[in-house]
């Protein structure tokens, strides 16, 4: 009898130590598989312990672990709206706040990882604020980017992507911190000036061109494309890739349009088919004066 109470005392002991250093921070699953023990004997235990568990798994643990699959474009596009408008805590969960009017596009992160997350009203700016809680995946994330909770003095890491999810990153990134003028001419990304190299290579992966931008008066790097036709291409690379892009921004800009270069393929394209310029203003509309132009243009070219 005294050899058996002994033992329990030993596995008395041995389950304290365990719980104290794990209990706080490690997820249920692992616990559970490690002292092959049912959860709520584990919990018990650690009350009677005095414990407490700062590790937040709630609802959608599981579900959030999409969010870090950066094979994924949509992941690595909301990873991008998140590193923009989003705050890490140091309890590991993410705060976003969301204008009214954006509210309903938000929801489409909630598809994306199929969790079920409640906003709350924030009355003084007009906006509703989503938490996303699970410690381990946003963990992994803060590792991943090294993000943390002050984003301006802490400046976060883009690790090396595929093309298709940098691009994608970038989008959710612009979505969160970027404009698009009203006739859809010009695309802006402005943030703290800590963030400078980061926008700066981002308009390279955009462009294909690098550029210095200069800080503005106001302390902030500024980056920005006033191209349309660039603009144009770039929506309909976010249209290949299903991107669940922020519509009230990119319907700014027209796909459909056809700038001057659009054109001038078009017309190379029927010159090279023999077409006469008769036949080319017949099938395309263009008007003579637009097709003699960049007839000639395109002669030049080949010079």
């Amino acid at each position: 009898m005294t050899l058996n109470k002994n033992l329990s005392t030993e596995r008395s002991i041995q389950l304290k130590q365990y719980l104290t250093k794990n209990y706080p921070s490690k997820s249920k699953e692992e616990i559970k598989s490690e002292l092959n023990l049912s959860w709520n004997y584990i919990s018990r235990m650690a009350y009677l312990f005095g414990l407490k568990r700062d590790y937040n798994e709630g609802k959608n643990y599981k579900n959030l672990i999409k969010l870090i699959d950066l094979s994924d474009n949509i992941s690595c596009y909301w990873i991008g709206f998140l590193l923009a408008d989003g705050h890490i805590s140091n309890r590991k969960n993410i705060q976003v706040n969301i204008s009214i009017k954006d509210q309903l596009f938000f929801e489409n992160i909630k598809n994306h990882l199929n969790v079920n997350l409640k906003p709350s009203y924030v009355k003084q700016t007009n906006s509703v604020r989503y938490r996303l809680n699970d410690v381990d995946t946003i963990g992994k994330l803060s590792e991943l980017f090294n993000w943390h909770t002050n984003k301006t003095k802490n400046i976060p890491t883009i690790p090396k992507l595929p093309e298709p999810q940098l691009f994608s990153l970038i989008i959710g990134f612009i979505d969160g911190d970027g404009s698009i003028d009203k006739k859809g001419n010009s695309l802006r990304i402005k943030c703290d000036k800590s963030w400078k190299k980061i926008l700066e290579d981002f308009y390279e992966v955009l462009t294909k061109k690098q550029k210095e931008f200069k800080i503005t008066n106001d302390g902030c790097s500024l980056v920005y494309i006033t191209s349309p036709n660039l603009l144009k291409n770039i929506k309909l690379k976010c249209l290949e890739l299903n991107l669940p892009i922020m519509k009230r921004k990119w319907d700014r800009i027209d796909e459909k349009k056809l700038y001057k270069n659009d054109k001038k393929e078009i017309i190379k394209h029927l010159l090279n088919k023999g077409l006469l310029i008769s036949q080319i203003i017949d099938n395309t509309k263009f008007s003579r004066g637009t097709v003699y132009r960049l007839k000639n243009e395109i002669k030049n070219d080949m010079e």
